[in-house]
């Protein structure tokens, strides 16, 4: 660091600046990239009695997610776990809560109306979310009859690797027009 002193202030002062932000945000306990701090890996992982899978059937036969290639698996996987939190919670959107903390009080109030409504989702674009699901679904199969149901199965491993099916919850059933 003193070399750089020497020749390059203005680096210098960059390094500087960074090395106090990356403590400040170590001290405020925001793991940023690519510091992977002792806190994300130290606990330990426990296995699960159970766990819930998403079960998808449009025009009644099974769409085997697994299948689907790595990032239209997350993608649908991600978005409907986010959808069965959001009608979990009453339609409430917990990114809500984040967008006051940072923005409420700090913009105008028109400007806070629309960054929330750009980011959370209210009830109306919730009901959407079914008739998005099965249009990229079913973009990738022939479909006879327009209908799909999405359910959250809990399961159990067996120790032969298998699974037991404890309970099943319909999320949606979705019939297009």
């Amino acid at each position: 660091m003193l070399d750089v002193w020497q020749k390059d202030k203005p680096l210098y002062v960059v390094f500087l600046v960074f090395i106090i932000g990356q403590i400040f945000l170590t001290y405020k306990g925001v793991e940023t990239f690519p510091f992977l701090h002792y806190g994300m890996y130290s606990a330990t992982v426990t296995k699960p009695d159970t766990i819930e899978v998403t079960e998808l059937k449009v025009d009644s036969r099974g769409v085997a997610i697994s299948s689907l290639p790595d990032a239209q698996k997350a993608f649908v996987e991600s978005s409907f776990n986010w959808y069965k939190g959001l009608i979990q919670n009453n339609h409430y959107d917990s990114t809500e809560k984040v967008v006051q903390q940072r923005f409420k009080g700090r913009v105008s109030d028109a400007k806070y109306s629309n960054v929330l409504s750009a980011i959370t989702n209210d009830s109306v674009e919730i009901s959407k979310y079914p008739k998005w699901l099965f249009q990229y679904i079913a973009d990738m199969r022939l479909v006879q009859n327009a209908n799909m149901e999405a359910r959250a199965v809990k399961v159990h491993y067996r120790n032969d690797f298998k699974l037991d099916t404890i309970s099943s919850t319909q999320v949606f059933y979705y019939a297009a027009e």
